[in-house]
């Protein structure tokens, strides 16, 4: 485990996956453990349309900052995830059926205030067919903030696009603003909060979501 930037663990996981199929998902996940000792041994994820599992022993975080973790990328977003491990000295086993991307998830069964666990990622591109729904797109460079970064999104079909900066544990701590969908967005977050104010170092998201759909990316704020 890797300490980066106010005591932040990152842990970086390499998986297999088995099965065949063109990667088309670039997935991640973040574990807030919520002041607790936690630790997850195996991770299970379900693809489809073939159905694969992807097992690994020997990954863990046991911290009270916040975790993320990479996987390699998947032919498919997850049918279901589950982590198998111990909550302080609890053995755990949590299911995830059809996680929504950017979305955090409490952990059943634990002492309050639970652990908390999000799963986000991009669907990379595809060929283009008539009919085919286009995803949001959403970039942000660089990925480590020292100054400043740029968001550029692009968003097709109706509905109101909206941009945010959330913090490790869910808050939106800065607005970009609400587009219009079918136009190139492009905004510059110098690492501030709503009020003008510096925020402090540590992980946080930009999101885009419209209507039920999100696309996240994380930023690492070191100043």
């Amino acid at each position: 485990m890797k300490k980066c930037c106010s005591g932040l663990a990152v842990v970086l996981l390499s998986l297999t996956v088995f099965g065949v199929g063109r990667a088309q998902v670039d997935f991640h996940g973040v574990l807030d453990p919520n002041n607790h000792s936690l630790w997850i041994d195996t991770v299970v994820i379900i693809v489809p349309p073939t159905p694969e599992t992807v097992f690994t022993t020997g990954w863990g975080a046991d911290s009270v900052g916040v975790d993320t973790f990479d996987f390699p990328d998947l032919t498919a977003w997850p049918l279901l995830v589950e982590l198998h491990g111990r909550v302080d000295t609890v053995r755990t086993r949590q299911v995830f059926p059809a996680p929504v991307n950017g979305q955090w998830y409490t952990f059943m069964q634990a002492p309050p205030p639970p652990p908390k666990v999000m799963f986000y990622g991009e669907t990379g591109a595809e060929e283009s067919r008539p009919g085919m729904e286009v995803r949001p797109r959403l970039s942000v460079s660089p990925s480590v903030l020292t100054d400043k970064v740029t968001v550029r999104a692009q968003v097709a079909g109706p509905g109101t696009v909206q941009l945010e900066i959330v913090d490790a544990a869910g808050n939106v701590v800065r607005s970009l603003g609400t587009h219009r969908p079918g136009n190139a967005i492009t905004e510059v977050w110098p690492g501030d909060n709503d009020a003008g104010q510096k925020l402090s170092e540590g992980v946080y998201f930009c999101r885009l979501s419209i209507g039920d759909d999100a696309v996240v990316r994380k930023v690492l704020l070191a100043r």
